[in-house]
């Protein structure tokens, strides 16, 4: 029988954040409501876009309400790079330990993050175009590290050597980097929506062991 990945509140899917005009200012609005509304924004227009009354306005409320939850903007970045590292990564992983086969945990893998998603492919370029952020950088070190880490033990589980499942592994997630890299200052250059899904499946059937 597959394993059930356990259900995780830490890695609940990002909402998107809604206008609630005329709201009381109360603590009715959740850390997590005003993390999700901030990677909104970076995923919308970078990670300057992440200020106090900004985000507050898109939730629909005076940015008073913000005081309840965090101590400052930075407090806020970093809790929206943290939803970023858990939908992103996490969320993933623990959808991927529900497949027995470490086969299937990596064809399903590369097919999720070389397919093109509407709401999340944003918020990693965006993510990942910040790095050198003093705030960004050492979540997106963590990020790789983990990446990278089930990568290889996910290519070892099929047999591979270990030296050859970290060759892989690096030669996977450099793939997926390249393509992000290339949405951010090449899209024209990428398959078109009707092309897509083809090179997907040649990405991943050159990514595959053998």
């Amino acid at each position: 029988m597959p394993r059930r990945a356990r259900a995780s509140a830490a890695t609940a899917p990002l909402r998107a954040p809604s206008r609630r005009p005329g709201r009381p200012e109360n603590r009715a609005l959740s850390p997590r409501d005003w993390a999700d509304a901030a990677l909104w924004a970076i995923g919308k227009s970078g990670l300057a876009a992440v200020t106090i009354d900004e985000v507050a306005r898109t939730l629909g409320v005076t940015k008073g309400s913000f005081y309840w939850h965090f101590e400052d903007r930075l407090a806020l970045v970093r809790a929206a790079l943290e939803r970023w590292e858990e939908i992103c990564t996490q969320a993933i992983i623990e959808r991927l330990e529900a497949l027995e086969r470490p086969r299937d945990r990596l064809q399903q893998l590369l097919m999720t993050v070389f397919s093109e998603n509407e709401t999340y492919a944003p918020i990693e370029m965006a993510v990942l175009a910040a790095a050198e952020h003093p705030a960004v950088a050492p979540v997106v070190a963590r990020v790789a590290s983990r990446r990278l880490e089930y990568l290889v033990d996910t290519y070892r589980r099929t047999g591979l050597t270990p030296a050859d499942a970290r060759s892989a592994a690096l030669l996977a997630y450099s793939a997926y980097l390249g393509l992000v890299q290339m949405a951010r200052i090449a899209p024209d250059q990428l398959p078109t929506a009707s092309a897509r899904e083809r090179y997907v499946r040649y990405l991943s059937m050159r990514l595959l062991p053998d």
